[in-house]
């Protein structure tokens, strides 16, 4: 299992973040681009992720995550900062 907290801001350019396994979102992470889950997804607190999220499994979440993704505009996560 992969699991991403408070001090996971992946404020990369981009980031293309594939799991082969499950993930666990916590407390405040903040990702910028596409995760990729393999598993399930479970979340607690705020995470949020600018670009998108795909799971092959199930997502759950408990508090509020934020999942911004405009298709229209693919470099958006870029400049949601």
């Amino acid at each position: 299992m992969a699991r991403l907290g408070a001090l996971a801001d992946l404020e990369l350019d981009h980031l293309d973040l594939v799991v082969s396994g499950d993930l666990q979102l916590s407390s405040n992470a903040v990702v910028y681009g596409l995760v990729f889950v393999m598993g399930n997804v479970a979340g607690n607190g705020s995470p949020k992720i600018f670009g998108g999220l795909i799971s092959a499994g199930s997502a759950s979440a408990n508090g509020n995550p934020i999942i911004v993704y405009d298709p229209a505009d693919p470099g958006s996560e870029r400049r949601a900062r």
